[in-house]
């Protein structure tokens, strides 16, 4: 996944290879895709940069690479300053990878691809009224549940009720309609006798 590659920061060019590596300020794609016609396999980003004045050689740009590509990497700001390239990981504040910090992107990406409501207000609304609560955090997290003889995470239990949700749904789908049941239109009493 795409998503998931660290990201090269421009500093002098000289680590950074052009056609190979994570670098352009692309959400959807850190990657040139531009033919190859001018440069060699492994070129490196610093060729795109004028060293002595510390800028981009923009008519090379333009000339090199589809014009979203190029209008991407001239967006790059160079430092004044000689300096190594850096990589870092754009989905943290601070540019360090972290467990956490993948694991938000994978469930981000995960909860684009499902189906949800398009109000999540009343969500929202349970879990800051959760959240608000005047009790100890191991308590917020709903860490464990019981369900039934065995504990589980709030995660399983919500999967589980969402897997069988999915499962009557498709049962009762399936199903003709009930018949209606005959209306009696007065109530007799039983005979005597």
């Amino acid at each position: 996944m795409a998503l998931l590659l660290p990201t090269w920061r421009v500093g002098n060019g000289a680590l950074i290879r052009i056609y190979h590596d994570s670098w352009l300020p692309d959400p959807y794609n850190k990657r040139v895709v531009s033919p190859r016609v001018f440069l060699a396999k492994d070129a490196q980003v610093s060729v795109l940069i004028d060293k002595e004045h510390r800028c981009w050689l923009l008519e090379a740009i333009d000339n090199i690479f589809l014009p979203h590509e190029a209008a991407a990497i001239k967006s790059i700001p160079l430092s004044l300053k000689e300096c190594e390239d850096k990589m870092f990981w754009p989905h943290s504040p601070d540019g360090k990878y972290s467990v956490r910090s993948a694991y938000k992107l994978l469930m981000e990406e995960a909860l684009k691809e499902s189906p949800s409501p398009s109000d999540l207000t009343p969500t929202k609304r349970i879990w800051k009224g959760i959240w608000s609560l005047r009790v100890p955090n191991r308590v917020k997290t709903l860490n464990h549940l019981r369900v039934g003889d065995s504990s589980a995470p709030l995660w399983k239990i919500h999967s589980m009720a969402l897997d069988s949700l999915q499962e009557f749904q498709r049962a009762t789908s399936a199903l003709p309609p009930a018949p209606k049941a005959p209306i009696i239109s007065r109530w007799l009493p039983p005979l005597a006798g």
